[in-house]
């Protein structure tokens, strides 16, 4: 989707497993939106995917791919997947790579693998600039092969303008075998804004983490400015 105005996708259900291409260029795949950009709000409601999304791209989710910085603002509520995830960098359950403001509300990845050969990998979203995670929830195993990963939410980016991680929870297995990664949280694996002061509260995980990595936490792995309150792991 492209410069277009207000984008509304409710009730929308995919089935079928979409496969993308054989290189690491094949970015953008997902069961209901792989790309938005130059718009001004997207919303996704009431939406799912129960087939697999597999490619050796980035920015590959369940729902959405990603949007880029030209959008004003993306919401999503009401939204599930059951399906396997499989990407490089930026791999999310419901979304891949998001780089506009907004919120994700009472939603969940549950069930089936998500499978990353590469960083920035989360059960909910793997690279975020949204304001709110709340109501949300993970329940799978996590394979990762870089950095910046966490049970709900990989990575904050650092032009985040505020965050709030709310009432969410991972239970499963987060798995990496490289040494040289970094910054892995059972909710949250880095939170580098340079401004405002982002809050984790009432977020739990449940599970293993078993990584080769540093800046481990059983909620957040790596933080430089935030709020964590009522949480445990």
């Amino acid at each position: 989707i492209e410069k277009a105005g207000e984008v509304v996708i409710n009730g929308c259900n995919n089935t079928a497993s979409i496969t993308g291409g054989t290189t690491t260029n094949s970015h953008y795949n997902a069961g209901v939106l792989a790309w938005a950009q130059s718009t001004n709000t997207v919303a996704l409601s009431n939406c799912s995917s129960t087939a697999d999304i597999n490619s050796p791209g980035s920015s590959n989710g369940g729902l959405v791919g990603a949007t880029n910085t030209n959008v004003t603002t993306f919401t999503m509520d009401n939204c599930y997947c059951t399906g396997s995830v499989a990407g490089n960098n930026n791999i999310g359950g419901l979304v891949g790579n998001l780089q506009s403001g907004g919120h994700i509300k009472n939603s969940y990845f549950k069930g089936a693998k998500i499978n990353s050969v590469g960083s920035t990998v989360g059960g909910i979203v793997g690279g975020s600039y949204t304001n709110l995670v709340q109501n949300c929830y993970v329940e799978t195993d996590i394979a990762i092969g870089a950095s910046n990963s966490g049970g709900v939410v990989g990575q904050v980016h650092a032009n985040c303008t505020s965050l709030k991680v709310d009432k969410c929870y991972f239970k499963g297995t987060i798995v990496n075998s490289t040494a040289n990664s970094n910054c892995i949280g059972g909710v949250v694996g880095r939170i580098n804004i340079a401004s405002g002061m982002p809050e984790v509260t009432r977020c739990w995980s449940e599970g293993s983490i078993i990584v080769k990595a540093k800046n481990i936490g059983g909620v957040v792995g790596y933080v430089v400015r935030t709020t964590v309150d009522t949480v445990y792991s």
